[in-house]
């Protein structure tokens, strides 16, 4: 990729000298041969600087050691184009290129042209290194930002199950007729969590039948003291999401709010539109003491908003004295 690179700059920094020089109409051999040896000189010294002195320099920067290779870079394009256009052109040509034939002339009429070599062979390798630590530096990012999703999705899929398996263990002696159902219903929930925490984006629509699946749980286990409004508007169903995103709220409202009031029950709502996501949960706290747990999973739903939608979302947690509210807004 670099070789084609650099052939296509020489291309178009070349392309546009000699079009120049052939539109000027003033062509000759002798002032053809200046020019290409001139040109074939400075790619020498630019490489001689992209591939030794450049290298040399930032490994180790210091101004000492970029005047010693201005000094070089420059020295070295100078001696070549006098010895090749002021002697050896004289020798098999017949002519030169300079008519005052003073070498001190020569050397003072140089001095920028060599640095010009010296400069863009410095300024290549210095973007072509930028660009190639850029790189490795968002690999490394990406590497680690994939670590924490499995680290916080590991979290959350154990804290889910053993809160899960708690309803399980206490249903499971009633041995109620609805038994059957129910265990199909968490069969459903625990493998959408299990799947899903293996893919890094799910749709909106199997997310939206996690939370009615983990709700009718609730309510089944529950019965007339379970209240839940649950209401969804979306616009593109099939729309990909990041997975378990919206449980861990959905899940401590259960654990840590009043569910039992008719007349304030648990208020979800998630609406998508124009490929915006929005998410609000409300409901009344519970008198419970809050343990440390309680936080892990809000906290990683918010860890992984900053990974995966970066400046891209809105989270509002409001936990006032008698009651608790959540609101997400994501640009998808």
């Amino acid at each position: 990729m670099k070789i084609l690179q650099h052939i296509l700059g020489w291309i178009l920094f070349l392309g546009h000298r000699y079009l120049s020089y052939f539109a000027d109409g003033d062509v000759n051999f002798k002032s053809t041969a200046v020019l290409i040896s001139y040109d074939l000189i400075l790619m020498g010294v630019f490489y001689l600087v992209y591939f030794y002195l450049a290298p040399w320099l930032f490994k180790n920067y210091s101004l000492l050691r970029l005047a010693m290779i201005s000094i070089i870079g420059i020295t070295v394009f100078v001696l070549t184009r006098y010895l090749v256009q002021e002697v050896l052109f004289d020798i098999f040509l017949g002519f030169t290129n300079y008519y005052n034939r003073s070498f001190t002339y020569f050397v003072w009429d140089n001095l920028w042209r060599g640095f010009l070599p010296v400069l863009g062979g410095s300024l290549v390798f210095l973007i072509e290194r930028k660009v190639a630590s850029d790189k490795v530096r968002l690999q490394l990012q990406k590497e680690k930002s994939d670590a924490e999703l499995a680290n916080l999705r590991s979290q959350i899929n154990p804290h889910f199950l053993f809160n899960t398996m708690s309803f399980l263990h206490t249903e499971a002696y009633l041995v109620s007729p609805p038994l059957a159902d129910t265990i199909m219903q968490f069969s459903d929930v625990l493998r959408h969590s299990v799947e899903s925490a293996k893919e890094k984006k799910v749709t909106l629509t199997s997310e939206i039948q996690l939370l009615k699946n983990f709700i009718s749980l609730f309510e089944k286990r529950f019965g007339d003291q379970c209240f839940v409004q649950f209401e969804s508007m979306v616009e593109h169903p099939e729309i990909l999401v990041e997975p378990l995103l919206f449980l861990p709220f959905v899940e401590n409202a259960f654990k840590h709010g009043k569910f039992n009031d008719p007349q304030n029950p648990v208020r979800l709502e998630i609406i998508e539109k124009d490929k915006q996501l929005s998410f609000s949960c409300y409901n009344i706290s519970g008198e419970k003491q809050k343990d440390y747990s309680s936080g892990i999973g809000l906290e990683n739903v918010r860890k992984r908003l900053d990974l995966l939608y970066p400046d891209k979302y809105e989270l509002q947690i409001n936990d006032e004295s008698k009651q608790f509210n959540v609101y997400l807004q994501i640009e998808l």
